[in-house]
């Protein structure tokens, strides 16, 4: 089902989950992160990831900055640009209450993508993105293991912290996603 690459487990040709799988774990995924970062104390939001230069707020923003990425390109045709994944949050949101807004807002977003137009989408259609072809499916994969990558990162930091993770995704959610191996990984975009 899976052939590793370059960190990477990507699905064999043919095996990708289809759209609707997709688009409900991307629902779960932005619905973990949002309960996974509510756990983490407002005094340990800004602590920097061990060895990286993101925060434990920034983590958080950089999940639904992906999927919200993903949904200005299905919606607007806005392309994927290299550094698009690098953008942080605003310095005046400043606190755990605006990112987890900010997540609620992407995942609305995300569902009204869906309902009005995403199950309609052609995604043999191909996706205008910076790292190579591909379809709007294996984009749609791709966003999707991307941000379930990250919230992995997310619940190893609610742990770090002292504290059960609450609900995190569980490995069978991960199948037949494209996931990186290694949780902290250079391999990630």
């Amino acid at each position: 089902m899976v052939e590793p690459g370059n960190g990477w487990i990507t699905p064999k040709a043919g095996c990708l989950l289809p759209p609707t799988e997709l688009y409900h774990r991307l629902t779960l995924v932005q619905v973990a992160a949002q309960r996974l970062f509510a756990q983490i104390p407002a005094d340990a939001v800004e602590r920097q990831l061990s060895g990286r230069s993101r925060s434990y707020a920034g983590l958080a923003f950089h999940i639904f900055h992906i999927t919200e990425l993903f949904i200005a390109h299905m919606t607007l045709s806005r392309p994927l640009v290299e550094g698009d994944y690098d953008r942080t949050p605003p310095p005046f949101w400043g606190t755990k209450g605006s990112i987890l807004a900010y997540g609620r807002d992407v995942q609305t977003r995300l569902h009204t993508w869906w309902m009005e137009s995403g199950k309609g989408t052609d995604f043999a259609a191909p996706a205008n993105i910076y790292y190579g072809t591909q379809s709007s499916l294996e984009y749609f994969a791709s966003t999707t293991a991307h941000a379930a990558h990250h919230v992995r990162q997310l619940a190893v930091v609610v742990q770090h912290l002292g504290l059960e993770p609450d609900r995190p995704l569980n490995c069978d959610f991960y199948s037949g996603l494209p996931m990186p191996t290694d949780i902290w990984g250079s391999s990630s975009r």
